[in-house]
């Protein structure tokens, strides 16, 4: 279950993220919350590894499955992982002394100094007026249901 619901968070975040790729491309006004990009966007990502993960075809791959093919057929996103590693946040702190951070990334909760870092540096983008302007009502009251602190 811990698992289903990292992936689920990839997932938005990787619809979220498709907002701010395409930022560049278009006006603040022109931003909906799953329009389709004219040209191909490529989005990479990190992942931690996971044994058990399996997939119904077993023809899938983590870049060939069928969230990233709709991901690709609904949004033009090309998805792709750009490392997985079992030791995730050490692997984390090491792309980021180096500057090769993927697009989107997992921030374990194991990581917050990294996260300070990345935060004070500049490395983060603010998705909270975007989130506002195209986040869809069901990801607005799943999200509203999480207990903040």
């Amino acid at each position: 279950m811990k698992t289903w619901s990292r992936f689920l968070s990839l997932v938005i975040g990787i619809v979220m993220l498709s907002t701010v790729c395409g930022f560049a491309y278009a006006a603040e006004s022109d931003l909906t919350p799953y329009g389709a990009y004219d040209d191909t966007v490529v989005v990479t990502i990190s992942k931690p590894a996971v044994s058990s993960l399996g997939f119904l075809d077993p023809n899938d791959t983590q870049e060939n499955n069928s969230m990233t093919r709709l991901i690709k057929d609904r949004l033009n996103i090309d998805v792709q992982v750009l490392w997985e590693s079992d030791e995730y946040a050490n692997k984390l702190a090491l792309e980021f002394t180096t500057g090769t951070l993927p697009d989107m990334f997992y921030m374990p909760e194991s990581a917050y100094l990294l996260y300070r870092q990345l935060v004070d540096n500049g490395m983060l983008y603010d998705l909270g007026s975007i989130y506002d302007q195209c986040a869809g009502d069901y990801m607005k009251f799943v999200n509203g249901t999480y207990n903040t602190v």
